[in-house]
């Protein structure tokens, strides 16, 4: 079956629905209010995780130049 997106008529349909009916999972929509959402915020999450490997990378490299 082929994905097809229309986010003008979705939006047209969940603001049919009742707030405290409808529950948004996986993606977050701005332009609905007092909705309740449920999804992960990867931006912060990839950068969080490059920090950390960049930082382990250093250590990395810091102990192979003093035991080369």
């Amino acid at each position: 079956m082929k994905h097809i997106s229309n986010p003008e008529i979705a939006l047209k349909v969940l603001k049919k629905v009742p707030r405290h009916k409808l529950i948004i999972i996986d993606d977050k929509i701005n332009n609905l209010k007092e909705v309740i959402e449920i999804y992960q915020d990867f931006e912060d999450d990839i950068y969080n995780s490059l920090e950390w490997f960049l930082a382990q990378g250093e250590k990395v490299q810091r102990v192979h130049h003093h035991i080369s």
